[in-house]
């Protein structure tokens, strides 16, 4: 019987192991990784909630509204601007049914 030559053998697993990787990348195994936060500016998030930037810094002041600082500059992360607005819900009365 002989002998596999192990250079042969590298170069199968080597094709193999790249075919892998093609077929991770095409199918999404690589979205797993969660996307970064997204953060807004004062004048992102007033075009993104549809407020006037006066509003939004009024909320900044009076601290209505979760809000990040680096120098002057002020920052929002989206999901807590989605999550301020959510918690604004008003229930509804279920419809009447004739």
């Amino acid at each position: 019987m002989p002998m596999e030559n192990p250079f042969e053998k590298l170069l199968n697993e080597i094709a193999e192991l790249k075919q892998f990787a093609k077929d991770a990348i095409e199918s999404g195994i690589h979205r797993n990784t969660p996307e970064p936060e997204e953060f807004l500016t004062v004048q992102r998030a007033a075009d993104y909630t549809g407020l006037q930037v006066s509003t939004i810094y009024a909320y900044i002041r009076s601290r209505k509204i979760r809000h990040y600082k680096t120098g002057s500059k002020v920052y929002f992360k989206k999901s807590e601007i989605n999550a301020y607005i959510e918690r604004g819900l008003v229930q509804t009365k279920p419809l009447k049914t004739y």
